[in-house]
């Protein structure tokens, strides 16, 4: 049974098409609020309570939603400044001030917006699922230095819980720091980032490293942190695990277009005008193992200062997977009439969905049935490789049964390694 009727974008029909376990709870804690900058002190605050279901309540998906609109009577806000979502307080069978980032995002320039733009995005939370019962105190806080007799946004910030048993069950998660760091002096950076040691719990079998950073100021002889592409290093245990930069180079291809200002240059982690993407590391862990764990930058000397990254890092520990052979249907880019997929649609060609593998096995094939609802539909099975944990892009053949009027395009998952799905419950968009 629906709990609450979720809204019609395409994230929220795949959830509308799953059975028993499925359901989706949405919940508010923005609505329709007017955010304005305060150029005294540059950051506002904007708190929220939602009702959250009971803590006995397990959810395979959170979804958060946040939209904007010009504020009525006002003009859009015209620069592209941080804006930080924050879980605070809890209270029912948990009571207490937790003060964690769970989202960022970069407003856009929208000075040339009017009363009839908005836009929506959608951000994956799944990790912080657990967090979220009973009474929960979320705070949004819109930063810049513009002027506020003139100008600001509407927002309203939903979620949108999907019951049901996860991938893996969250055993413990850990936040190692939130802050801002100077970059361009190293031993400065090394101070304001030290190494952290934990020991893991006696069920974890997985740890994710997860990490939101993005780069500001521009300083000389390289325009860091915004405009300079910088390798970061994961360290554990002394030895680098993973390294990447901290670039967002798709800036000109977002769905949020045209802007004014320099939307189109791609820079360290962000960009104007969309969600701050998790840098997520997953590594296979032994129970009750202890390690030491430290985030580097590549070696950097300033000129003049100015250069920063914003940081919050996460230890989050997993369980067992819960399956053996699940593989989601995450999303369906085309055909989509989702404003985030608008650069690719409409589409008449191959359709191009988003796959992933949430069990414990690897999987070689996957058996496809899509097309149009209520039409024949097609058959296709892919072979690769997917780990777990792993996800893949596919196109579809295109010569399914259409017909000539408008319908809903749907795919399943049939089989995985000729056997069926253990959790038929995300195998349909």
């Amino acid at each position: 049974m629906r709990k609450t009727l979720t809204s019609l974008f395409s994230l929220l029909i795949i959830t509308a098409l799953w059975s028993k376990p499925g359901d989706t709870v949405r919940v508010n804690t923005h609505n329709k609020v007017v955010i304005q900058t305060n150029p005294a002190v540059g950051n506002t605050k904007y708190y929220g309570w939602g009702v959250f279901p009971k803590a006995d309540v397990k959810y395979q998906k959170v979804y958060a939603e946040l939209t904007f609109k010009c504020a009525p009577g006002l003009r859009c806000g015209e620069w592209d400044y941080l804006n930080y979502i924050y879980l605070c307080n809890r209270r029912g069978a948990f009571k207490d001030s937790l003060g964690w980032e769970i989202m960022r995002f970069i407003t856009p320039y929208g000075n040339n917006y009017n009363q009839t733009w908005n836009h929506t995005w959608v951000f994956d939370i799944t990790d912080f699922a657990h967090l979220l019962h009973d009474s929960v105190q979320i705070m949004y806080q819109h930063t810049g230095y513009e002027a506020n007799h003139d100008r600001g946004w509407e927002i309203s910030l939903n979620f949108n819980l999907v019951e049901g048993t996860p991938w893996r069950d969250v055993k413990n998660i850990t936040r190692f720091y939130t802050r801002s760091v100077g970059y361009g002096n190293d031993s400065l950076f090394d101070a304001r980032v030290p190494e952290d040691t934990f020991t893991l719990g006696q069920e974890t079998d997985l740890m994710r490293f997860k990490i939101l950073q993005t780069g500001h100021g521009m300083d000389r002889p390289q325009n860091c942190a915004e405009f300079c592409p910088k390798r970061r290093y994961i360290k554990l245990d002394g030895a680098v695990a993973d390294e990447s930069y901290v670039w967002r180079d798709d800036c000109r291809e977002i769905p949020v277009f045209p802007q004014g200002g320099t939307w189109l240059y791609d820079r360290a982690g962000w960009c104007p005008g969309a969600e701050v993407r998790e840098y997520n590391l997953d590594v296979a862990a032994t129970p009750g193992s202890t390690h030491r764990m430290d985030l580097d930058m590549e070696s950097y000397k300033t000129d003049n200062g100015g250069a920063n990254y914003m940081l919050s890092t996460y230890l989050v520990e997993y369980g067992k997977p819960n399956y053996n052979l699940d593989v989601v249907v995450e999303d369906i880019i085309s055909p989509n009439e989702e404003l985030r997929y608008k650069r690719v649609n409409p589409a008449c060609g191959s359709p191009k969905i988003i796959i992933r593998n949430r069990g414990g096995a690897s999987v070689q094939s996957v058996d496809f049935l899509y097309g149009m609802a209520g039409l024949q539909q097609k058959h296709y099975r892919w072979n690769g490789s997917l780990k777990p944990g792993q996800w893949d892009t596919l196109e579809l053949p295109a010569d399914f049964v259409r017909n000539n009027s408008a319908g809903i395009f749907k795919v399943t998952v049939a089989w995985i390694n000729n056997r069926p799905d253990e959790n038929p419950s995300n195998n349909t968009a």
